[in-house]
């Protein structure tokens, strides 16, 4: 097998070690841009191994030539990030946009403590008026307090056909990228 592809092999486990790293980061907003960053090269990187290697196998090339990955939505929405981060954003200065939101939703919970009573006040016929008696739940222990629950998305809200799940969307470019190394080797 030639050694650009299998390159390209590298470089999906390089990205899926990234996407790994996402995934465990997902309450640290900025380690999660760190590691996609990490993930769009290294994912990148596995077409253009195979794109040079189709200049010693003539099978190869035949094959690359008939390849169409690049106009697929989301390969062409990740090398548009990728594209961006790496050239854009080094070359001209800019700051590039941040295509991630994250979306935090805190739920607390309180509990509440129902206790039922009953006082009754009996007032008699010739105005006599007997003492309250009260009938009621015994006192119950203090409950512990709920910790809050924060749970955190994070959404591309730039994707062509709406916003979509970072994790998601990740996943499907991976295994999409795997597919077309695999048909690569076979060629090869």
């Amino acid at each position: 097998m030639a050694t650009n592809v299998m390159q390209a092999r590298h470089k999906i486990t390089e990205a899926q070690f990234f996407y790994g790293q996402m995934t465990e980061a997902r309450d640290a907003p900025d380690h999660i841009t760190f590691y996609l960053s990490a993930f769009l090269t290294a994912a990148r990187s596995v077409r253009d191994y195979i794109g040079s290697e189709t200049h010693a196998n003539t099978a190869l090339k035949a094959w690359w030539d008939q390849q169409t990955i690049h106009l697929e939505p989301i390969v062409a929405y990740f090398d548009t990030r990728r594209n961006y981060e790496v050239h854009l954003e080094i070359k001209k200065g800019k700051a590039s946009p941040d295509p991630v939101q994250q979306n935090v939703n805190v739920a607390l919970t309180e509990r509440v403590r129902v206790s039922e009573s009953i006082t009754i006040q009996v007032t008699r016929t010739d105005g006599t008026v007997e003492p309250p008696i009260t009938y009621a739940d015994p006192p119950s222990p203090p409950l512990p307090d709920l910790p809050a629950t924060i749970t955190r998305s994070y959404v591309f809200q730039d994707y062509p056909t709406g916003p979509i799940d970072v994790f998601t969307a990740c996943h499907h470019y991976l295994l999409r990228l795997k597919r077309f190394v695999e048909e690569a080797e076979r060629v090869v």
